[in-house]
Formats: C-alpha cells, sequence, structure tokens
C-alpha cells in the first residue's frame, strides 16, 4: 500500500475514533445526569445548528438535565 494511501487512513480513522469518543462521553453523561441518551441526542442533532458556537455548553447535558428538571 502506497505512503500516502496508508497515512490518509490512519488520519480518517482517528478522526472516525474521535467522533466516537465524542458520542461515547455525551451518552455517558446523559446517563451520569439521569437523561435518557437518546432523547437527550434527539434534542441536540435538532438544535445544534441554530445555536451559537459561543454558547455550545448551553447544551451540555447536566446544563440540558437542570432545564428538564426546572420544566418538570
Amino acid at each position: 500500500m502506497p505512503r500516502a494511501v496508508h497515512a490518509r487512513l490512519q488520519t480518517e480513522s482517528g478522526l472516525r475514533g474521535e467522533r466516537v469518543a465524542v458520542i461515547y462521553s455525551l451518552v455517558g453523561s446523559a446517563k451520569l445526569n439521569s437523561i435518557d441518551p437518546e432523547a437527550y441526542l434527539r434534542y441536540v442533532l435538532a438544535h445544534i445548528a441554530d445555536h451559537p458556537i459561543n454558547r455550545i455548553d448551553e447544551i451540555t447535558p447536566c446544563v440540558f438535565a437542570g432545564q428538564i428538571r426546572i420544566a418538570v
């Protein structure tokens, strides 16, 4: 396998690994905050496009859990 192809595959698999790690982290944080991970991820995916990047901490699982408790 040519070096360039091998290097590209390693980079791409590394990026996939980082993405999977982020998803696992969000699911784990949701579970720790007694949030249904699927419902949380659905909410985030539905709202992240309109959410300002400088306020991304507002949709983390721990803040999200506090908002749910206030709303209930």
